[in-house]
């Protein structure tokens, strides 16, 4: 038989047990019990609680509770309250695991995206159901918690105070869905400054091939270490085109911003300069967006007249200014200079569109439309809700296959 000494002594060393490990409100409560020798209607009495309410806390099955009662409590079970409530919250947090991580979730959901935009773009469908937006961005980015878009978020990181503003947001998020693309493929060949400086003058050649030029000109510039994709325009935006710095090597997206052929070759030209004397800078930012909304300051009107010069030097522009009217003279010209003849048009307009406001309708019949030259490139991948591993894939295969 158990002598009330030996009886205590047990207790005790129960009570020890459970105190030296993660507390068991339970397990303590009982021992309690015991080493007072009470009922659990005898104890309920004592703390003045209900049954179910002393149930919710000593299972974590209930949120709410009675600060008082939880005082009473605590002093049964001869512990501090501040031990308690530490002790009871934490049960709450494993009981209520899955509420507490979908509210986590849920509140970065609403802080690090625009859920107005991303229905207005077609990603998704009903911003106020926060479990299918959580969805559809995992399956379009192809993570598997939504807190990797922190982590992957490139440019300027975001704060944990307010909201960043709306251009901000589709920024960072054109970029970060650029950015995951261009990763995605797989460029094996290093970047070579000096072979990018000395082919860039060859670009303005492969213009004549309004069909397939710009897709060779892509594949070249691939075995330089340049990924080259292209990605429709978003007028929201207003992003013509982007360099990134991907794995240490540059990574450029085109879009059609225009509906004319030769500003393909322009802004494909703008980004290179940016490659060729920006790139320090791009690697400090991890990428930099042509645009009005640029992210950072640069010398963009640098870029442009390099792009343009590229193509067709100031001198020899002046050249043939007038003679513009005279067709076989500028396709001359053009053909000598080794250049499409839409280069030259589309620079008299740009140049003369302030001056004439007829001027566009008077050559853009000699300007080819992006619809000429597209089907030689890839289809549109950017599908609204296709995984950007699908979409990476798709612009590899139909790019770079064979290389």
């Amino acid at each position: 038989m158990t002598t009330r000494s030996n009886k205590y002594n047990d207790i005790d060393r129960l009570l020890d047990r459970v105190l030296s490990k993660h507390m068991d409100l339970r397990e303590l409560f009982n021992a309690r019990l015991e080493s007072e020798d009470l009922s659990f209607s005898a104890a309920l009495a004592s703390i003045k609680v209900e049954h179910r309410a002393l149930n919710g806390v000593l299972d974590a099955t209930q949120k709410r509770h009675d600060l008082l009662m939880l005082s009473r409590l605590a002093e049964f079970l001869r512990i501090p309250l501040s031990e308690l409530v530490t002790t009871l919250v934490e049960n709450l947090e494993v009981s209520f695991n899955t509420e507490v991580e979908a509210t986590k979730k849920e509140e970065f959901i609403r802080r690090h995206f625009n859920l107005p935009y991303l229905k207005q773009i077609g990603l998704i469908d009903d911003p106020k159901n926060l479990e299918h937006v959580e969805q559809q961005l995992l399956e379009h980015f192809g993570y598997n918690s939504i807190f990797e878009y922190e982590k992957e978020s490139i440019g300027v990181a975001f704060s944990s105070g307010k909201p960043k503003a709306k251009t901000t947001f589709e920024k960072q998020f054109w970029a970060a869905r650029s950015a995951k693309v261009l990763s995605a493929v797989n460029n094996f060949f290093p970047y070579d400054r000096q072979k990018l400086k000395e082919y860039i003058p060859q670009i303005r050649w492969y213009s004549t091939n309004v069909r397939k030029g710009l897709f060779q000109v892509i594949r070249d510039l691939f075995k330089l270490g340049i990924t080259v994709i292209l990605r429709p325009y978003d007028p929201r935006l207003y992003a013509r085109g982007a360099t990134f710095d991907i794995n240490g090597k540059p990574g450029i997206v085109l879009t059609d911003y225009s509906r004319y052929y030769p500003t393909l070759w322009f802004a494909l030209l703008h980004e290179l300069h940016h490659v060729l004397f920006d790139w320090p800078e791009i690697q400090d930012r991890s990428y930099h967006i042509t645009g009005e909304l640029d992210l950072f300051s640069m010398e963009e009107a640098q870029a442009d007249d390099f792009a343009a010069n590229m193509l067709l030097q100031e001198a020899k522009f002046q050249q043939v200014i007038p003679h513009i009217d005279n067709r076989v003279f500028v396709d001359e010209f053009a053909r000598v200079n080794q250049i499409h003849p839409s280069i030259i048009y589309i620079r008299y307009c740009w140049e003369q569109q302030d001056l004439d406001k007829d001027v566009w309708s008077k050559y853009q019949h000699f300007i080819p439309g992006l619809q000429e030259t597209m089907p030689a490139l890839p289809g549109n991948p950017w599908q609204k809700r296709a995984p950007l591993k699908q979409i990476a894939q798709q612009t590899e295969e139909t790019y770079f296959k064979g290389i």
